[in-house]
């Protein structure tokens, strides 16, 4: 359900859903963002040649919970995280976790960058009112890298897709 004030005031109502970390068996759109769900469909629609990186994800409003319970919902991560399969690019230990959580607040942090506060502007939605979900995923080494639009960002155009 949407509701809407005024131009600068929309509200997107969900259902209640869980916040924290979830495993890829859990993403549902409701809950997590447009990647990590297609990471969830490419796992289930690729042959197994094709390796899909492991991955855990943030749920929208999880940081939010996390403010409120900071203690909990940092150990919660942090178990879902070692107990996952994701492999880990540095050292063994403590120290992995340390990296891991500097990299989810940075995450966070880009809520509030310049690029995310115009792109709220222009799409004409109040900047409190969004919420992010992360996702964790495995780091490899690949031959290539490049990323796909399944809209074209230059024109805006959703009947093209765009890569670079």
């Amino acid at each position: 359900m949407v509701t809407v004030k005024n131009a600068y005031d929309v509200r997107i109502v969900l259902p209640p859903a869980p916040t924290g970390s979830l495993s890829l068996d859990q993403y549902t759109a409701i809950v997590v963002g447009a990647k990590s769900c297609n990471i969830q469909l490419l796992s289930s629609r690729v042959p197994t040649w094709i390796k899909i990186p492991m991955s855990v994800a943030l749920t929208f409003g999880a940081f939010e919970t996390a403010l409120l319970d900071k203690v909990n919902k940092t150990c919660e991560l942090e178990h879902k995280i070692r107990s996952s399969k994701l492999p880990w690019p540095v050292d063994e230990g403590n120290e992995r976790w340390s990296y891991a959580w500097q990299a989810i607040k940075k995450v966070w942090a880009s809520k509030w960058n310049e690029r995310a506060f115009l792109s709220c502007q222009k799409a004409k939605l109040n900047h409190e009112n969004i919420c992010m979900a992360v996702l964790i995923q495995e780091v490899i080494c690949g031959d290539y890298a490049f990323v796909i639009h399944t809209k074209n960002p230059l024109s805006g155009d959703a009947t093209e897709i765009y890569a670079e």
